[in-house]
């Protein structure tokens, strides 16, 4: 059970919520904006995510019952960039969950002929997201944003997601840097935390009924950037 925040760990984390949200009002809605610049980075990224998804998704297309289109659920989408170039290579169906409202709009020019697939936007922060109800996901992907949650909502959205995941076959990824050092630490410009590899699995442990199926390390990435991890997560009655 969540505890009870008091007043100023309120006030904190709006704080923390506002700082992020600044941030990225500031950023131009392209992809060297969403990759902080490093748009060098864009094919690796998106290739070792591809082939991860890949793995994921064989058994589902081998479940002859499944009679409805695949969802996903893209977590801080911002003008679409996972959805564009992985996302919608394996999915009938993309919700897109991002706070910036100018980077939902640009999305439907990014995405181009592949925007029909978007099906439900959701203009919220992770903080605030409020499901549609009936709506169940079999892959929630979030990249590069779990670090604007603090551990508390961290810990709920993940269990938001779990309540929403195809109990069957879902699974969740969380694909984020990692900190090298023995804790983590804030960005000063926009709030981001860069957790240790031991506090994600701390933070994923105390969601009930949430288990780490498969931790991954993307390759091909500079060696000035801190190393990044793809965590799949499913709920506990997820056939293995």
């Amino acid at each position: 059970m969540a505890m009870e925040k008091s007043d100023k760990q309120d006030h904190d984390d709006d704080d923390l919520y506002e700082k992020g949200r600044s941030y990225w009002e500031r950023i131009a809605p392209n992809i060297d904006g969403m990759l902080g610049g490093w748009t060098n980075i864009n094919t690796s990224d998106v290739d070792e995510s591809r082939k991860l998804l890949r793995i994921l998704l064989k058994p589902i297309k081998m479940i002859e019952s499944l009679k409805r289109p695949l969802r996903c659920l893209d977590c801080g989408a911002g003008i679409g960039r996972v959805s564009k170039y992985v996302l919608s290579k394996f999915f009938d169906e993309i919700d897109l969950l991002e706070q910036n409202e100018t980077f939902v709009l640009k999305a439907k020019d990014f995405l181009g002929d592949g925007y029909h697939r978007v099906k439900h936007t959701y203009i919220q922060g992770m903080q605030e997201f409020a499901p549609i109800d009936g709506i169940i996901y079999d892959c929630i992907w979030g990249q590069w944003v779990y670090g604007y949650l603090t551990d508390e909502d961290l810990i709920l959205f993940l269990e938001k997601c779990l309540r929403i995941l195809d109990k069957q076959h879902g699974f969740i990824v969380v694909k984020d840097n990692v900190s090298k050092d023995e804790d983590s630490y804030v960005d000063d410009e926009d709030g981001f935390v860069t957790r240790t590899e031991a506090q994600f699995l701390s933070l994923f442990s105390k969601v009930p009924n949430l288990i780490v199926k498969d931790i991954f390390r993307q390759k091909r990435m500079p060696k000035e950037l801190l190393p990044v991890k793809m965590f799949v997560l499913v709920h506990a009655k997820t056939r293995q």
